[in-house]
């Protein structure tokens, strides 16, 4: 853990697999300068502030990321996803649990064609999907009780080498 973005890319085309963000103190996947990678098979838990400050292109460079496979645990974040109107991703099987009143999904980019596909997130008592997921949002995402998502990280990936699933972090994942 530390007291800045979990894992932030500035541009470049850098993939990443198999990644635990645990308890960043600011945002835990942060996107910035058109980078153009994927990050797949990746488990957040517990970050200050945004899960996802997904950041558009600055300049001339446009390129297009992908993040796929992942379980959110999202109890003590601000939000869940930040896009700006310029956001270039594409956002496919990520589950979101834990999630509370206040954190939301919070637009959809509009000035390049993004995919977003086969989210899934447990739900609060009492609220319903356009709490959290807003603008169009929740028409990519599925309610599903806890414990029957069938989209995020393949946890087993973790198993022989991770602090977080030594320490108990990932109980119940």
């Amino acid at each position: 853990a530390n007291q800045d973005d979990g894992i932030e890319w500035f541009g470049g085309t850098v993939s990443v697999k198999n990644a635990i963000i645990w308890n960043a103190g600011d945002d835990a996947v942060d996107t910035d300068q058109s980078w153009g990678g994927t990050l797949d098979n990746f488990i957040v838990v517990n970050p200050s502030d945004e899960c996802f400050e997904l950041d558009g292109p600055e300049g001339t460079m446009v390129a297009k990321h992908t993040i796929k496979n992942g379980t959110v645990y999202a109890l003590n974040a601000d939000g869940l996803v930040d896009n700006d109107p310029n956001s270039n991703v594409d956002m496919s099987n990520v589950y979101f649990r834990n999630i509370k009143i206040g954190q939301d999904f919070d637009q959809l980019p509009t000035e390049y064609t993004c995919v977003f596909q086969n989210l899934q997130v447990t739900l609060p008592a009492g609220s319903v999907l356009t709490d959290f997921f807003k603008d169009g949002s929740d028409a990519f995402v599925t309610a599903v009780p806890l414990g029957s998502n069938t989209v995020g990280a393949d946890v087993s990936k973790f198993q022989t080498w991770s602090w977080a699933i030594v320490s108990g972090a990932l109980n119940g994942f």
